[in-house]
């Protein structure tokens, strides 16, 4: 997102003042449209930073509007590139509200000027146009066209990888995530190996970043290691989903350093996926651990932030559930579930009458399983064969199960 030199992005009536002062500039001398369309670009960009999407959006359309209505006939680069990012923007906070089909036209409609752009100086905006084919390659994807959306990410991919040069950090940074995205498609289609090659191909682009001009970069070098995981997973390359689902921990435990806190929620998912391949290769005592982390990191999200992650702690705890229940931990199970339950009730300091109804349903389950359980046989207790003899004097000497 672009800010104006000097503004204050927390301050929304500052932003709000320049509005006003470039529409009234333009009014008065049909001048200074760049500062109007940066103006609202960045009114824009406060919003959807601050997540009052509906005023980012209100604000871009109110933009592009003015563009159209009044000023259609004004098109010099300086302009151009600032309506092309206010198209991003907009096809971005669909995005983040799931309305991938009204994402087409904005990132359409940003690719258009970027071409525009580009035929009079491609030096100066080639980066700028691979970004926009990629957009709509990812926007066309979540709404089923793939044959167009694998046109889209290979015309944006031929255009990166021409960029892509030693000592550019961010265009191998490029290069990897239009590669990945191309693995993404893939994998929706069911293309596993193609899926995987590109998922490596992905994975090597990044580590062309020179170690010391990484660190920007590891959350995303981390997502690559996971993505790769789950594709060798989907191909029953459980060692090999290991190897790269650790690679990817590692990354997030060692190297954000003091942004490691907010990779918790990936880091959570990390630890389910390792979780599951675990179970699939049969180190269930190895899997066992790995739940057990995923639903711990979760608790602690949900002591943050209980509204946003009560369900996904609900989801990890139902995965352990299940796996304690394949395992022969019923028990175990039934008492996850009753203290999750608690947790986020005590967390959310309130009490919901569905949840206490569950609660008693697994007492009265733990108490059905405790009656039913087999009793321990002492020593000098009758032997349970029947015999009339001390169990110790007949089938404990033999080592018989009672």
């Amino acid at each position: 997102m672009n800010q104006n030199p000097g503004d204050d992005p927390r301050d929304e009536q500052i932003l709000l003042r320049h509005v006003r002062k470039y529409e009234a500039a333009f009014a008065s001398r049909g001048a200074d449209l760049e500062s109007l369309m940066q103006a609202y670009s960045s009114l824009g960009n406060f919003y959807q930073l601050s997540g009052r999407l509906n005023e980012a959006e209100a604000t871009y359309n109110q933009a592009i509007e003015f563009k159209k209505t009044r000023a259609a006939e004004i098109s010099y680069d300086g302009v151009l590139l600032v309506v092309s990012s206010i198209h991003t923007e907009l096809g971005i906070v669909h995005r983040k509200r799931d309305e991938f089909a009204a994402m087409v036209p904005c990132f359409e409609a940003a690719l258009e000027i970027t071409k525009r752009l580009a035929a009079s100086s491609p030096d100066e905006y080639k980066p700028r146009l691979a970004e926009s084919w990629n957009n709509l390659g990812t926007a066309l994807r979540k709404v089923g066209k793939h044959d167009d959306a694998w046109k889209a990410y290979q015309t944006a991919l031929e255009l990166r990888n021409g960029l892509a040069v030693p000592g550019n950090p961010d265009r191998y940074h490029d290069l990897a995530n239009t590669q990945a995205n191309i693995g993404t498609l893939l994998r929706e289609q069911g293309k596993l190996e193609e899926s995987k090659a590109a998922f490596e191909a992905a994975v090597e682009a990044h580590q062309k970043i020179p170690a010391g001009e990484a660190k920007p970069f590891m959350a995303t070098r981390a997502n690559l290691f996971n993505s790769l995981g789950v594709v060798k997973n989907d191909l029953e390359d459980f060692a090999g989903a290991i190897e790269y689902y650790k690679k990817a921990l590692a990354v997030y435990e060692r190297s954000i350093g003091e942004k490691a806190a907010s990779r918790v929620p990936e880091m959570a998912m990390v630890c389910n996926n390792i979780a599951s391949a675990y179970k699939s290769a049969g180190q269930l005592d190895a899997a066992e651990q790995a739940f057990l982390k995923s639903y711990e990191l979760y608790k602690g999200l949900v002591q943050e932030e209980p509204h946003v992650y009560s369900r996904f702690l609900k989801v990890a705890m139902e995965n352990l559930r299940i796996f304690y229940s394949q395992v022969g931990k019923q028990e175990s199970g039934l008492r996850l579930v009753k203290d999750t339950l608690e947790f986020i009730q005590q967390v959310a300091g309130v009490v919901d009458g569905k949840i206490e109804a569950v609660k008693g349903k697994i007492d009265e389950q733990l108490k059905l399983q405790a009656a039913n359980a087999p009793k321990k046989v002492g020593r000098n207790d009758p032997c349970p064969c029947g015999s009339g003899k001390k169990y110790k004097r007949c089938c404990l000497p033999k080592g018989r199960n009672s």
